[in-house]
């Protein structure tokens, strides 16, 4: 009598199926990382742009409102916000001392707001309305009409209008403002908009400002 023994092979992985199981792990998680890391940059983008309209907010309920300075209880020039492509990192929010409408020196500052922890991002372009053609010199900025680039620009409340006064580059001009915001590589775009009557707001990387200026 013959007996047959049959040998059962043990199931598992072969070496290729082992290395295709890692090659998917991998590339999964370098999709994921990779999309996690944009959404961080994208809410961070998001924050600062938030954060700086209610830095211009408070500047325009400073104005509005009457706060004294803390040298004097002077408020004739009223109150501001003054930013300068030279220091993305930041906004400043400034006491019209002289009333002459802008930022002039140190002593007018309140406040300075620093760009802390934002992976880069940083005020980008400064985009100010000139229907008056003041900085006809100026490169054009905006799809609007009249749209030029600034290197400073101030933005003043004066009671007991909420309207905003403009002054780029050391001339009145008409407004609005445009506040670009951009990530480190210039893909991603927020914009801060202050408009003549005062209103504030933000706009995505939808707005015409953001389609213009940002990177491909």
């Amino acid at each position: 009598m013959s007996i047959s023994i049959k040998n059962k092979r043990k199931g598992g992985f072969s070496l290729i199926e082992l290395l295709i199981v890692i090659s998917i792990f991998t590339i999964i998680t370098t999709v994921a990382l990779f999309d996690q890391g944009k959404l961080n940059s994208n809410v961070l983008l998001t924050n600062l742009a938030y954060d700086v309209a209610l830095t211009v907010r408070e500047s325009q309920s400073y104005g509005v409102g009457v706060k004294y300075a803390s040298s004097s209880r002077d408020t004739l020039g009223g109150y501001g916000v003054y930013l300068d492509t030279t220091a993305q990192d930041q906004i400043v929010v400034f006491h019209d001392i002289d009333a002459k409408g802008g930022y002039d020196s140190a002593t007018e500052e309140v406040k300075t707001y620093k760009f802390l922890n934002q992976r880069g991002n940083q005020l980008a372009e400064l985009c100010v309305g000139d229907t008056g053609d003041v900085l006809s010199t100026s490169p054009e900025c905006s799809d609007y009409p009249f749209g030029r680039m600034a290197s400073t620009t101030s933005i003043t409340f004066k009671r007991p209008d909420p309207e905003a006064n403009f002054r780029a580059d050391g001339k009145v001009v008409s407004g609005p403002v445009y506040l670009v915001l951009k990530s480190q590589d210039g893909t991603n775009c927020r914009a801060v908009v202050i408009e003549s009557s005062g209103q504030i707001r933000v706009e995505g990387s939808d707005s015409d400002v953001c389609k213009k200026t940002t990177t491909p």
